[in-house]
């Protein structure tokens, strides 16, 4: 009584898995009818659609990676299960199987590749892509994505331990809290020491203001302004605000040499 009709078939283990994957043929009537409600005979001739992402009795991926915000350089990783039936399966990798990755980007987005890096022999797998300067998905909610989730073969292979092919196809994963910030900070203003005398033991300190918090590592040598005092060249050298966007340096005159 509906313009829509659903045809079911249940899988049956020992027959249906020597490849996994299906196709789909004309309807054949069986004797039965299917007509308009005029009774007219259907036209049941059809295009069947090429099926994509449906393998039956084969190990499929549920993918993930871990929460965070990750910076220039840092790699993310991508961590797919394989397992069939609610069981773990055990997959075995050959090439560089990918995983593209939608992140946003200061001039727009692009499509990060995420590869294969480890796992071969296991249930789990690992791709993995790495942060690029300008990467921001920082900048909004929604983290990063995969808009075509599918692994991608390229001249390699995944296959379960018989020597089938694993399915490509995943749900969409959530990754709304895999952020990137490939933003380099950038000095937004330099604040001068304020006005009036100074005299010897008072501090000079001047305040250099990022576009981000920033962290102050001292262990190789202190970072330092220069300061041309009397036309001689004094060192402002970092003095606080460690994990702030604003940070002081700070230099003591000593008379008898910045006082001329």
């Amino acid at each position: 009584g509906t313009n829509t009709l659903t045809f079911r078939y249940t899988p049956i283990a020992a027959a249906d898995s020597a490849s996994g994957a299906i196709a789909i043929g004309q309807i054949a009537l069986n004797g039965g009818t299917i007509q308009d409600a005029n009774t007219n005979n259907a036209v049941l001739t059809y295009t069947a659609p090429t099926v994509t992402g449906v393998v039956i009795n084969r190990p499929g991926a549920t993918v993930a990676a871990n929460a965070g915000t990750y910076r220039t350089g840092q790699n993310v990783d991508l961590t797919a299960t394989f397992a069939v039936g609610g069981n773990n399966v055990n997959v075995n990798v050959t090439g560089n199987p990918t995983i593209p990755v939608e992140v946003n980007t200061a001039t727009g987005s692009r499509t990060a590749t995420a590869t294969y890096v480890t796992g071969t022999g296991t249930n789990q797998l690992t791709f993995r892509f790495t942060v690029e300067p300008g990467d921001r998905d920082l900048v909004d909610t929604n983290g990063i994505s995969i808009t075509s989730p599918a692994i991608v073969l390229g001249t390699g292979t995944i296959t379960d331990p018989a020597g089938n092919p694993v399915a490509l196809e995943f749900a969409p994963p959530n990754l709304s809290t895999v952020f990137l910030d490939g933003d380099a900070p950038t000095v937004t203003n330099v604040i001068q020491p304020q006005p009036r005398v100074y005299v010897t033991g008072d501090n000079l300190d001047v305040q250099v203001v990022f576009s981000e918090a920033v962290t102050v590592a001292v262990g190789g040598g202190t970072p330092s302004i220069p300061l041309t005092i009397n036309g001689t060249v004094r060192q402002a050298t970092y003095f606080s605000g460690n994990g702030t966007n604003t940070l002081t340096f700070r230099y003591t005159p000593i008379a008898a040499a910045d006082s001329a």
